[in-house]
């Protein structure tokens, strides 16, 4: 099953996989788009959704990977600011292993003004991505360690609770979002892989995305106006 293309058109889907778990895995069962559980509320969720919702060519994007609790699935996400200060968040590949992934993760870096490559460091399956990652694309790469993922999290939520991220509305991201459950965190919280009645990983890959784009130095340009103060 192929993901819709990146609206931009300079980003595609290169490989299929299973992203619906229809051949098994811990999210099988159904999920409702009104569960009151969600970490984040499907109904700001659905006031996020701009069909048109689309970016230049030319401006700088952020990616952000994760990998499904099973490791069937890596997926790989854009996050992009918007000319109205919106975020543009998208699912735009996904595949079976690690290989794909650095290609088309290396194949980009070459061509496109891209802030970093996020993704969690340790203790999860999208882990190993990272390493390679880190030793391949040293100067993209972006690890985020535990306190990083509590702060991608909550910047996530914060922005959807201000209609300040915008998505085009793509079937898995949506049941990622209605199946989302929160996981304490010392004094913040996670999204939490192994209670979700989805595959989480295509919103923890938006996370990283977007804590990427909000953490990467905002380019300023500069003005060719030259005045002196007095």
């Amino acid at each position: 099953m192929k993901l819709p293309i990146f609206n931009t058109g300079f980003v595609y889907v290169c490989c299929e996989a299973d992203v619906n778990g229809a051949g098994g895995g811990w999210w099988e069962d159904p999920v409702t788009e009104d569960d009151e559980l969600s970490a984040i509320p499907t109904d700001l969720w659905a006031d996020c959704l701009d069909a048109r919702s689309s970016v230049a060519d030319d401006v700088p994007v952020a990616f952000g990977v994760d990998r499904s609790w099973d490791r069937r699935t890596t997926w790989v996400a854009v996050a992009v600011r918007r000319p109205d200060d919106r975020v543009h968040v998208e699912l735009v590949a996904n595949g079976a292993n690690d290989e794909w992934a650095l290609a088309w993760l290396s194949e980009r870096v070459q061509r496109l003004s891209v802030l970093g490559i996020g993704g969690q460091s340790e203790r999860a399956p999208v882990s190993s991505l990272m390493e390679r990652l880190v030793a391949e694309l040293p100067h993209d790469a972006k690890p985020l360690n535990t306190s990083a993922l509590g702060k991608a999290c909550g910047s996530l939520f914060d922005l959807v609770k201000e209609c300040q991220v915008a998505h085009i509305g793509q079937e898995q991201l949506d049941k990622a979002i209605a199946a989302s459950r929160a996981r304490p965190l010392g004094d913040a919280w996670v999204f939490d892989r192994k209670v979700a009645a989805y595959d989480t990983a295509p919103l923890m890959a938006v996370a990283a995305a977007v804590h990427v784009l909000l953490t990467a130095p905002r380019k300023v340009t500069p003005s060719f106006y030259s005045f002196d103060d007095d």
